[in-house]
């Protein structure tokens, strides 16, 4: 018998196989540690968007406010449209100083 096996180590084959396979589970269990780590980002996320904030419904109302008023704004200001953002601010000031 052991002529049959002269110069074959069965023990490397056996020893790369239990490699192979112990990369196989290393790789696999990366993965789900990558993906847990992700739906963690996501979960921490979600938490921060709902705990930090106002609402979609909110954030639309004060948007249309702030459109609303900044319309009526423009309507007391001559040539508003063509005034950089200080400038608008300066006149707006003065306007409000004006009506008191």
């Amino acid at each position: 018998m052991n002529s049959l096996f002269a110069g074959i180590d069965l023990t490397d084959d056996i020893t790369n196989a239990k490699i192979e396979k112990l990369r196989a589970e290393r790789a696999k269990t990366e993965k789900q540690i990558a993906d847990a780590k992700r739906q963690i980002e996501q979960m921490e996320n979600k938490i921060k968007r709902l705990a930090g904030g106002l609402s979609k419904q909110e954030r639309n109302a004060r948007t249309s406010r702030l459109i609303g008023r900044g319309a009526i704004a423009e309507k007391f200001i001559d040539n508003a449209a063509a005034l950089t953002n200080d400038e608008f601010k300066d006149a707006l000031s003065q306007a409000v100083r004006v009506t008191r």
